[in-house]
């Protein structure tokens, strides 16, 4: 039996609502046939437990993998030249996520009903649509990354022969065409293959940082292993969303006409067109405050950041990974009109998130300085600081984690852009000023500025919202 017909007598998500839709509680022989189809909110959230589990058991792999391979390149180029490669990376990235679409969400937001529906054409057009978005921006992000490149590269601290290997870097983003199988993976709660895929660049990276290192190699070859660590992930990923569609026989008799694919589906633009720009606001303020460090304090400040934020990122990357196994549920249950249900399973993650938040945050606190010394090496010892209060802002969205995808769930996408927007010119316009002011550690006192901002808005309006449902 496949995950599809799994689905069958599980809600999904309601008829495509546009971004103002709303959902009203069902009736009380709703909620009771519900729960005895495994709706209930303790079942709900043990699910999301445990499909999070499954990605944070590889996660965790990952990450003891990401600080190994950082660990490597650190002492063996210092902070300098480890932070071109920092710098090249972060640049790709950042085009990458501005000229992306969140196709994933559309996917899982619209495909979920039509799978429930047995509507198989509907479906084939939704996924044609969310391809062509990945394809189109992938190739517009290529082109504005290696032109810009030619400008802004010196003004970040790369030399004359650098700007030439980050403009090659820059086809790492025609080759992340992975929102799509992002979108199909999660949809048919696939984290397992998820969790696989997840380990693929650190392990990659890993085993070509040890080889480098022990040849004794140039930063030139730390960056090719990291392109074709990124590279192989990606083309790894497109195979198995491939491979799961196959499975899953939803793509017999699709053709490739591309005519009247948004047709079907209500509201999908503004949706989509929300999706994207919150998914840059999401990520940009992050990514500028690392290109922001290049430009005032170099290469070797940048580098600082790099692993403050690889070390305080594991809490970001937690929230994050409770987001993506959370959201299925959450739309299922807006689907099914559950407003109870809802709100309690919502409060519940965020009790969850804070608890996490808290406990890494003393852990950090103890140990950081001693782990940055022994991992990373005298030219990292200065990271304590920005680690420190990165730890702290992480923690603050930890907490808050459930309630943006809640502002999807429900159909109200547009807020939680609104929210991020706010949040994101707060936290670049306190970059601005602290980095002159204060130096490296402005960077982390910017983060916990702009994170606590979005989530007190996140707070005050989820919960208003909910409490009307």
């Amino acid at each position: 039996m496949t995950t599809r017909d799994n689905q069958k007598g599980m809600a999904s998500d309601a008829d495509a609502p546009s971004p103002e839709g709303s959902i009203t509680s069902g009736s009380a022989t709703d909620v009771t046939q519900r729960q005895s189809d495994g709706w209930s909110p303790d079942h709900l959230f043990r699910r999301v437990l445990k499909n999070t589990g499954i990605v944070v058991s590889s996660k965790g792999v990952a990450v003891v993998a990401g600080v190994a391979y950082l660990s490597l390149a650190a002492q063996a180029l210092g902070a300098a030249q480890f932070g071109i490669i920092v710098l090249i990376h972060t640049y790709s990235a950042f085009v990458r996520e501005i000229v992306s679409f969140k196709s994933w969400q559309a996917l899982i937001r619209y495909g979920a009903a039509y799978l429930d529906k047995d509507d198989l054409g509907a479906f084939q057009k939704l996924l044609k649509l969310t391809l062509c978005l990945d394809v189109a921006s992938a190739v517009i992000g290529f082109l504005i990354g290696a032109i810009a490149i030619q400008y802004v590269g010196p003004r970040f601290g790369l030399a004359p022969d650098a700007v030439p290997l980050a403009t090659v870097y820059c086809v790492l983003i025609l080759i992340n065409v992975k929102s799509t199988p992002l979108g199909v993976l999660r949809l048919f709660n696939r984290f397992d293959l998820l969790g696989f895929q997840a380990l693929i660049v650190p392990i990659l990276r890993l085993i070509g940082v040890g080889i480098a290192s022990y040849m004794g190699a140039s930063w030139q070859i730390y960056l090719l292993v990291w392109f074709i660590a990124g590279a192989l992930s990606a083309l790894v990923l497109v195979c198995l969303g491939w491979r799961e569609l196959k499975r899953q026989k939803v793509t017999e008799g699709m053709d490739w006409r591309l005519r009247g694919l948004a047709s079907p589906h209500e509201g999908i633009w503004p949706f989509v067109w929300t999706a994207n720009f919150h998914g840059t606001a999401n990520m940009a303020s992050t990514y500028i405050a690392t290109l922001s460090v290049g430009f005032i304090l170099g290469p070797a400040g940048a580098a600082l950041l790099k692993v403050a934020q690889e070390i305080a990122g594991a809490l970001t990357k937690a929230a994050q990974l409770f987001n993506s196994t959370i959201y299925p549920e959450l739309a299922k249950l807006a689907g099914s009109q559950s407003g109870a249900y809802l709100r309690q399973i919502v409060f519940k993650s965020g009790k969850l998130g804070l608890l996490i938040g808290s406990l890494f945050t003393v852990i950090v606190f103890v140990a950081g300085q001693p782990v940055l010394f022994y991992l990373f090496g005298d030219d990292f010892a200065d990271a304590y600081g920005v680690l420190l209060i990165l730890t702290l802002a992480s923690s603050v969205a930890m907490a808050t984690f459930a309630f943006e995808p809640t502002l999807y769930a429900i159909g109200r996408p547009q807020l939680a852009l609104y929210i991020k927007l706010v949040a994101g010119i707060v936290h670049v316009s306190a970059i601005i000023v602290l980095l002159m002011e204060i130096g490296l550690i402005g960077a982390g006192v910017a983060a916990l500025i702009g994170n606590l901002v979005a989530a007190i808005l996140l707070f005050v309006i989820a919960s208003r919202l909910l409490a009307r449902i």
